[in-house]
């Protein structure tokens, strides 16, 4: 039995959890950046490095070039849309989980102008919509499981 074991997180999850969000929120894109870059000059000492290398590389070139430059060069438009979707996400999160905003995401989401606040409760109402139609179809399925 071969007991070795990769040090960092597959493909899937890299992209999905540790790196998600990568395309709206620059936080994350400047984390990623960083660990790129360390990667790309250390990967020559390990082969697991390369690998989370080549695996960061594939995720990268997943997203839209323009939309990962403008982010990170701060282009009005495409920083307007991200800075609505990620707040929307955290909106999403907070009413869903708790039931409110917590004093930082609304402190944050009331300063915008009133279109883009429009956009954001929008797009928020959006994915609570989105999580409660998941919600319901597992209850749906648990009702009509026998012995659930």
């Amino acid at each position: 039995m071969n007991l070795r074991y990769k040090s960092f997180p597959s493909q899937y999850e890299q992209y999905h959890v540790k790196w998600n969000g990568l395309n709206y929120d620059k936080d994350i894109l400047i984390k990623f950046i960083r660990r790129l870059r360390w990667l790309k000059l250390v990967s020559i000492f390990s082969k697991n490095l390369k690998d989370e290398l080549r695996i960061m590389k594939t995720i990268l070139n997943s997203y839209d070039e323009d939309v990962i430059n403008g982010l990170l060069n701060n282009d009005e438009n495409i920083s307007r849309i991200c800075f609505i979707e990620k707040w929307a996400r955290r909106g999403a999160i907070e009413l869903v989980t708790s039931g409110t905003f917590t004093k930082e995401t609304y402190g944050t989401i009331s300063q915008i102008p009133l279109k883009d606040y429009q956009l954001l409760t929008k797009r928020i109402q959006e994915l609570m919509n989105l999580a409660e139609s998941v919600t319901s179809q597992n209850d749906k399925s648990s009702n009509e499981t026998p012995g659930l």
